[in-house]
């Protein structure tokens, strides 16, 4: 699952494959990585889910030099997310912005109502996968919110795959 977020100050792709090794959209963003990465320069980041035995190995931690992408990312550390910073370890070395899921559950019951609300489709507590999307999907939708309310661009974009 993936998240191209495009802006003038700052660019970056959200996905539930970046830094994993499941299904053909991880293949995709690691083929394209590099392309991007040099089109695209500082600008570019991969968002996924913080998943510690599946990035351990494959993202050197560092904080994003972007001003308005770094309070972004504070301002939900305020809050009380864990967010892992760094660089993706594959050819054109993308900067990555990663959220655990757990340090939301929190807000599992608000979020879930709130998506009830909008949506009118019931999300069961034993689906795993399901929840876990719509918690993913909120911290995409609160971290766009956050960047988007800092950043002096008024142009901010996002691609998804899949489901997400």
């Amino acid at each position: 699952t993936g998240v191209l977020l495009c802006a003038l100050t700052s660019q970056a792709v959200v996905s539930t494959q970046s830094t994993g090794k499941v299904g053909g959209i991880n293949t995709v963003i690691r083929s394209k990585a590099a392309v991007t990465c040099q089109e695209l320069g500082d600008k570019y980041y991969l968002i996924g889910p913080y998943v510690e035995e599946k990035m351990r190995f494959e993202v050197e931690l560092k904080e994003p030099d972007d001003y308005y992408v770094r309070s972004a990312i504070q301002a939900m550390r305020d809050r009380g997310i864990k967010v892992v910073t760094g660089q993706w370890l594959i050819e054109g070395s993308p900067k990555v912005i990663l959220f655990d899921l757990g340090s939301s559950w929190n807000r599992y019951s608000e979020w879930m109502t709130d998506f009830w609300n909008v949506t009118h489709i019931g999300v069961p507590e034993h689906d795993k996968e399901s929840v876990n999307a719509v918690m993913f999907g909120e911290l995409i939708c609160w971290f766009l919110g956050e960047f988007s309310c800092r950043s002096p661009s008024n142009r901010t974009t996002a691609h998804f795959h899949e489901w997400q």
